[in-house]
């Protein structure tokens, strides 16, 4: 039995963290539980070691500081743990804790609660936390080596008090977890989360590897969205399903309407292509009929095909919802628009008509003809 063990079998009230740096918890002495709080920066060297306790353990031990000293510079946690114990079952034969003293030491049931609920969760997905046990931080590192945090923020009413979490999960996945109010059904659901959206992960992280992702710029395991460049100022938004993370994701292509509609022809031809066994890079190039997609590496080379998709008004992706649908027609130009930003903006400016449901006017890039559909 090495030391880590040692010591969790000596005193199974104390929860670790998965570095053995922090610990929270108990220590019986006599039939008494004493709330004890230590930190061991170096462990397992106990140099720099700080030990926090109740106003009582405090009082018991006055006068043993050179002896306390002495047992940090020569020995192991466990065994320095199993002398203070010693000390303090000889000091309180001497020095009985007396009634008034005992609130000091006397911890609430919700924290007790905490406490049992925490130590149903290995150590080495315990991260960390606050001396107080106010802040958890838990993990699950999945089976692609992948490391998924979820951060807790504990209420002292626990469990009336909702446990507030964040975590880099879909929305939809967060819902589910928030329906628990203990700490531990919290992170097993956690835990089944992670798992459910592995298959999810492996894609995306294949596609950031494999393609040109213009947006999220920075993607984190909250995104189940990418958009790629597929082509010459055409890209692709394509979102994961979440409820069926086997199941074809949405594909929207962005683009001139030229090319938009040459992609979306061959998208309808070849979606019965597409093989819930493969990965989504490869089935992207068989339903799109690409042999490559284009390099990863020249993804800011030109800031034109970047942003070619966002609407040259608002310069935004997405308006209330939807991304542009309006493409300039002129070759040279495509620029894309929202209907509502091309339809105020030619409301602005003198010389331009209605007819019927169309404002007619300028392309505001390019000065070519343009019309815009009335909103609705």
């Amino acid at each position: 039995m090495d030391e880590r063990e040692a010591l969790m079998e000596a005193f199974p009230h104390l929860i670790v963290c998965c570095n053995f740096t922090h610990y929270k918890g108990f220590i019986s002495v006599g039939g008494t539980n004493f709330l004890t709080s230590i930190h061991v920066p170096n462990y397992p060297c106990l140099a720099k070691m700080t030990l926090k306790c109740s106003w009582p353990v405090s009082q018991l031990l006055s006068g043993h500081d050179t002896m306390l000293k002495e047992w940090i510079q020569s020995d192991t946690l466990t065994s320095f743990l199993k002398k203070l114990k010693n000390l303090l079952e000889l000091e309180m034969k001497k020095k009985p804790i007396v009634h008034e003293c005992q609130e000091d030491f006397i911890v609430a049931d919700s924290f007790k609660l905490l406490m049992s609920d925490l130590k149903k969760i290995k150590f080495h997905n315990i991260v960390s936390f606050s001396s107080c046990l106010k802040k958890i931080q838990l993990q699950k590192v999945d089976a692609s080596n992948r490391v998924h945090v979820i951060d807790m923020s504990v209420g002292e009413a626990y469990p009336l008090d909702v446990v507030q979490i964040q975590a880099f999960l879909p929305d939809a996945a967060l819902e589910i977890i928030r329906k628990n109010s203990r700490v531990d059904k919290i992170y097993n659901s956690f835990v089944e989360q992670v798992l459910y959206l592995q298959r999810t992960w492996d894609d995306l992280d294949l596609i950031d590897a494999n393609c040109c992702v213009l947006d999220p710029e920075h993607p984190t395991r909250k995104d189940m969205g990418r958009r790629i460049l597929i082509g010459k100022n055409v890209s692709i938004y394509l979102n994961m399903n979440y409820e069926d993370v086997s199941a074809v994701p949405s594909i929207t292509v962005l683009g001139p309407e030229q090319s938009v509609q040459q992609f979306q022809s061959t998208l309808a031809r070849n979606e019965k292509l597409w093989d819930s066994d493969s990965s989504t890079v490869d089935n992207l190039k068989k339903v799109l009929d690409l042999s490559s997609f284009p390099a990863r590496e020249n993804r800011c080379a030109d800031i034109s095909l970047v942003h070619q998709e966002e609407c040259l008004i608002c310069f935004a992706l997405w308006m209330d919802g939807e991304m542009p649908n309006l493409v300039c027609e002129n070759t040279r130009c495509g620029s894309p628009f929202h209907t509502t930003c091309l339809f105020q903006w030619l409301q602005t400016v003198s010389g331009n008509y209605q007819s019927f449901n169309q404002v007619h006017g300028d392309c505001p890039n390019c000065g070519m003809a343009i019309s815009c559909p009335v909103p609705k």
